[in-house]
C-alpha cells in the first residue's frame, strides 16, 4: 500500500471495547466521521482474539479506505492481512518487520529522539511516531518529549512524524506548526460522549 500524507492527519490509536455487544462500534463510529488511520492495540486479548478483531475491523474499515495498523504484533499484522504495523523501540526491529511483511506495508516506528527517529528510518520505516507530549492516561509510564524535542524530530526526519501522547484539539495547530503530520489520538477520540464531534473539533484544526 503507498503511504499518504493523509493517513496522519487524524490517526486513531484504539482498542477494542470487551465489555461491549459490538466491540469495534464506537472505532467504527470515529472512522465513520473522518478518522484517517487506525491502530488497533489490543494488551489483553489472546492471540486468536486479536487476530479475529483485527480482521473483523480491517473488513469495516475498507468501506473508507481507512488503513490498518496494528500496534507491536507483526503475527497479528500478518494473519490479518493488516496494512502495516507499529513497533516501539523494545519489539521487533524495523528491518525484521520489513523482511516479512515486505515492501508493500506501512511500518511506523515510535521515536522520542532524532537519533531514535533516523535510525528508523534507516531501517525502512515508513512514518514515525513521536511522543509522549503530553500527560496520557494510555500510557501512564510514558516519558514527556518536549515540544522543542519534538520539532527537532520532525523537521530533522525525512519521514512524516506523527506527534503522540494527551493531544486535544487545541493542541493540534502548534504541533502542526511545529512540523508534524499530525496527530495520533485515542481517549480524547474514544472516551468522548460524542465521538462525531471530537472527530470534528480535531478536523477543523488548521495549520497556523
Amino acid at each position: 500500500m503507498m503511504v499518504d500524507s493523509r493517513f496522519f492527519r487524524l490517526y486513531l490509536i484504539a482498542s477494542s471495547d470487551r465489555a461491549a455487544t459490538d466491540p469495534l462500534n464506537r472505532i467504527m463510529e470515529a472512522a465513520a466521521h473522518g478518522v484517517s488511520m487506525v491502530q488497533l492495540r489490543e494488551k489483553g486479548l489472546s492471540t486468536r482474539l486479536f487476530i479475529q478483531r483485527a480482521l473483523d475491523l480491517k473488513k469495516r474499515l475498507s468501506s473508507w479506505d481507512i488503513p490498518l495498523i496494528i500496534n507491536d504484533r507483526v503475527d497479528v499484522a500478518m494473519a490479518a492481512g493488516a496494512h502495516g504495523v507499529h513497533l516501539g523501540r523494545s519489539d521487533m526491529s524495523v528491518k525484521k518487520a520489513r523482511s516479512l511483511l515486505g515492501p508493500g506495508k506501512i511500518i511506523g516506528f515510535s521515536a522520542s529522539s532524532l537519533d531514535d527517529a533516523l535510525q528508523g528510518c534507516d531501517d525502512g520505516a515508513d512514518y514515525i511516531g513521536a511522543g509522549a507530549l503530553f500527560p496520557t492516561a494510555t500510557k501512564k509510564d510514558a516519558s514527556p518529549l518536549s515540544l522543542d524535542d519534538f520539532e527537532q524530530i520532525a523537521r530533522g526526519t525525512p519521514l512524516p512524524v506523527v506527534a503522540i501522547g494527551g493531544i486535544t484539539p487545541d493542541k493540534v495547530s502548534l504541533l502542526l506548526s511545529r512540523g508534524a503530520a499530525g496527530v495520533a489520538v485515542s481517549s480524547a477520540i474514544l472516551q468522548s460522549e460524542n465521538i462525531p464531534e471530537a472527530v470534528k473539533a480535531f478536523l477543523e484544526q488548521k495549520r497556523d
